[in-house]
């Protein structure tokens, strides 16, 4: 049976199920790769795309999607132009 939820909640459950766990990993993980070269400077780049990754969605692509769930409209976020 699919279990039906708000945005808002689907939105919820996925900051706290993956992004909070991956923001606390990915230093822990740089620390310990900073040993192994050949595999830190790869790890490295894929960490600063994920971080500007999760921050654009928690800034502006899930509080939009929260706004439009309310009816509202955030503007000037540059989202949409």
């Amino acid at each position: 049976m699919i279990k039906v939820v708000s945005l808002s909640a689907l939105i919820d459950e996925v900051l706290e199920v993956h992004h909070t766990p991956l923001k606390e990993a990915l230093p822990k993980l740089s620390t310990q790769l900073m040993k192994h070269p050949e595999v830190f400077a790869p790890f490295h780049a894929l960490q600063q795309l994920l971080t500007e990754h999760l921050m654009k969605e928690e800034t502006i692509l899930f509080p939009n999607i929260k706004a439009m769930e309310k009816g509202e409209l955030l503007m000037g976020c540059g989202f949409w132009g």
